[in-house]
């Protein structure tokens, strides 16, 4: 099975991301505004780096 999706949004550096929700190991649900456009979806955890 594969599934693909399309890339909505490239997060630059200083772009703000507000997560709302955690629950999944691999993917975290996110929420973007870019341009005036708001775009839900989910990104991959790595994205974020650690948390110390």
């Amino acid at each position: 099975m594969k599934k693909t999706s399309p890339q909505l949004v490239t997060i630059t550096a200083g772009t703000e991301v507000q997560v709302t929700d955690t629950v999944d190991y691999y993917f975290m649900k996110a929420r973007v505004t870019k341009d005036g456009k708001t775009y839900d979806g989910y990104m991959q955890r790595q994205c974020f780096g650690n948390r110390n």
